[in-house]
């Protein structure tokens, strides 16, 4: 009992001390790096763009040099299904994604099946309230 009782310690121990090193490296290597080439040889810069301030404090443009989803303003601008220019809630526009592979392959297999029916969101003002259209997403068709 007592040498399992050391070995359970012991192993625990390395672990500790292991994820403790590795927090400290882990912190100095840059994350979510993106490369502009298929061989990883090449950094995109991140630039994380500014964007306009309406009155609630949320921001709101087009959102198209976003590099990460984080990056997206809260309030991103889109052409209405009657052609009004405005801004749809960015979480709203990206939907919910997929919490599983099976729930992907479900949600692709509506769309080839024809049973899919595509989100209509409201597209606002840049003040986030005024509701001015609304915006209809549009499925691509398949990939021969």
């Amino acid at each position: 009992m007592k040498k399992k009782t050391m070995f359970v310690v012991t192993a625990l121990s390395l672990v500790a001390g292991f994820s403790a090193s590795t927090a400290v490296f882990a912190s100095v290597i840059e994350q979510n790096v993106v490369y502009s080439d298929p061989e990883k040889t090449q950094e995109v810069e991140h630039v994380i763009s500014e964007y306009k301030t309406n009155s609630n404090g949320q921001t709101y443009g087009s959102g198209v040099n976003a590099t990460y989803i984080e990056d997206y303003p809260v309030l991103m601008s889109v052409v209405g299904d009657n052609g009004n220019i405005g801004y749809v809630y960015t979480s709203d526009y990206l939907g919910e994604l997929p919490t599983s592979p099976a729930e992907a392959v479900k949600i692709q297999e509506s769309i080839d099946n024809g049973t899919y029916t595509p989100r209509t969101i409201n597209v606002y003002e840049s003040d986030g309230t005024t509701i001015i259209d609304t915006f209809t997403e549009t499925l691509c068709d398949k990939i021969p």
